[in-house]
């Protein structure tokens, strides 16, 4: 729905109706753009072809009456699947559910994040052996397509209201119409039935199957759904859609330390299986910059930089690195990490690396590794990251563009305070000065007192320790 709210104010804009614009329609049948499931409509729309289809059939249907430039665009690949992988994952969650139903066990955890210590250690609490249940992919066989109720509505007026049902109609997952009964079915198969408590922490809502699992046991038999903060980002941003959603669709949440006027929000603390002790040594020399990116196009309201936004926030690190540059002995301790999980190819990283020569790049997979290794952490997207570096107590410096991170009222009583004890930044270049003139003395800065004091409550509020038993307390409630 706010991919459809933004190509509809796109094609709607006074300025652009202003000027004489072609855009492309495909002569290619919508049927062949129907997404099979939720997961594979998350996949699509960073595809460029999937997005020009829908601009196109935006566009033919709100302006039938202009001429388009006519193009062929090919099918959109659906996913492959691992079927070696697939098939260890249903052994598993068969013997594991199988076992679940044996004993009749009450605590169904998937997806958990917590670390394997602390896993054995809650199952063991609430009298359960420890079982290992897997998420994978909805096997999809019918080629069907209910014309009829996806073509039942016809457009009578160009308000987004209209626009909006008469495309849900049209583009709605297939697992959620035509193979309805068949994702029902598989969902219950390889889930136990009848939890008690269903615990979940990552992909809450990106995996159909446990969608269907998870709705089928809260509606048919009460199940309640404890779902956990899974990352940065929630708690802090001022939009975050994800976080709605999660919120919303649960019973209770565990958050990693923040609250707001929502009962069912619990201040647990930090969940997340990665044990971050990187240990800070006090010799380290390296300036860690790290980068985050995004998709091309807009996918979601979320406070982050939005699709044409990331190149405004790469000349931010430009002018940063640039900054950084004009002392030699400072620059040669940068070393940039750029975006590890995915690359939305915006050719970053051979901008930054032909801008500045011997420009050091951080090659580490796992970034707590590169955290041992630094002297100075610095963050530029609200994120994980930087609450990593925050909990390691590694001396952090964070700048970004306030008008694309946009913070909720709660969180900017910290940045404020971060602001005025220069941990927080709203201009690279000033963030950049304020190293190289401390870089010598960054630990009896950092370490002082009064900015140990502003880290822990931070932290306190927004990434503190999390106890095993606060959790047990809570399944048991």
């Amino acid at each position: 729905m706010q991919i459809s709210y933004d190509k509809f104010c796109m094609l709607n804009s006074d300025e652009l109706n202003k000027v004489k614009y072609k855009i492309p329609i495909c002569n290619t049948e919508f049927e062949n753009f129907i997404p099979n499931s939720f997961s594979d409509f998350r996949s699509s729309i960073y595809i460029e072809e999937w997005r020009t289809f829908l601009y196109s059939i935006f566009a033919k249907t709100l302006y039938p009456k202009k001429t388009f430039s006519l193009i062929k665009i090919e099918n959109i690949k659906k996913q492959k699947f691992n079927m070696l992988k697939t098939i260890l994952k249903k052994v598993i969650s068969f013997i594991s559910k199988n076992i679940f139903s044996l004993f009749k066990y009450k605590y169904f955890f998937v997806g958990h994040g917590l670390l394997r210590k602390d896993f054995f250690l809650l199952n063991l609490k609430l009298k359960q052996i420890p079982l290992f249940f897997f998420d994978y992919d909805w096997k999809y066989d019918n080629q069907d397509i209910d014309y009829k109720f996806r073509n039942q509505n016809i457009l009578k007026t160009n308000n987004f209201e209209d626009f909006i049902d008469y495309f849900i109609h049209l583009l709605i997952p297939k697992c959620y119409l035509e193979d309805f009964q068949s994702a029902s079915y598989q969902a219950l198969k390889i889930y136990p039935k009848r939890p008690r408590v269903i615990f979940r922490v990552s992909n809450i809502f990106n995996n159909d199957l446990f969608i269907f699992y998870a709705s089928l046991q809260k509606e048919l038999y009460s199940t309640k759904l404890i779902y956990g903060q899974h990352g940065g980002n929630y708690g802090i941003a001022k939009f975050n859609t994800y976080q709605d959603h999660e919120i919303n669709s649960s019973n209770l949440y565990l958050s990693w330390g923040w609250k707001n006027y929502l009962k069912k929000i619990i201040s647990y603390g930090k969940i997340n299986d990665q044990n971050f002790k990187a240990k800070y040594d006090h010799k380290n020399e390296d300036i860690l910059l790290v980068l985050g990116s995004c998709p091309k196009y807009f996918y979601i309201i979320y406070s982050i930089f939005i699709s044409g936004q990331f190149i405004k926030y790469i000349y931010d690190q430009y002018k940063f690195i640039n900054s950084i540059k004009f002392n030699n002995n400072i620059y040669s301790k940068l070393v940039v990490r750029f975006y590890h999980k995915a690359d939305y190819n915006w050719g970053e990283k051979k901008f930054l690396a032909n801008s500045f020569e011997n420009l050091r790049i951080d090659t580490n997979k796992n970034i707590t590794n590169s955290l041992k290794t630094c002297k100075i952490f610095v963050s530029t997207y609200n994120a994980t990251t930087f609450l990593e570096a925050l909990y390691n107590n590694i001396p952090t410096i964070i700048f970004w563009n306030p008008q694309h991170w946009e913070l909720n009222e709660q969180v900017k009583i910290f940045f404020n305070d971060f602001k005025k004890n220069n941990i927080f930044f709203d201009k690279p270049d000033e963030a950049a000065n304020f190293i190289i003139q401390n870089y010598n003395n960054i630990h009896s800065w950092w370490f002082s007192k009064k900015i140990q004091k502003l880290r822990v409550l931070f932290l306190n509020n927004y990434c503190k320790n999390s106890q095993i038993d606060n959790l047990y307390k809570t399944l048991k409630i």
